[in-house]
């Protein structure tokens, strides 16, 4: 038993499969996030999104950087 990690020690306690906390599936593998569980392709979906959104700023950065006025 101690070679258990907690996620399943925590599905052994749920009494049945855990669901997805967005497409509300049945999962018997997945991850535990702040959110919840996920699934794989949720999980993924998040993973892209988070990292779409960081080349966003990222871009948004650069573009205010060379729009503002040299002072020299």
């Amino acid at each position: 038993m101690q070679y258990l990690n907690k996620s399943f020690s925590v599905y052994a306690n749920y009494g049945s499969e855990p669901k997805c906390s967005r497409c509300m599936r049945e999962i018997k593998v997945g991850y535990c996030t702040k959110g919840g569980y996920l699934c794989g392709s949720c999980y993924n979906q998040e993973k892209r999104y988070k990292n779409v959104e960081k080349i966003k700023k990222e871009i948004k950065k650069k573009i205010s950087e060379l729009q503002q006025p040299d002072n020299t």
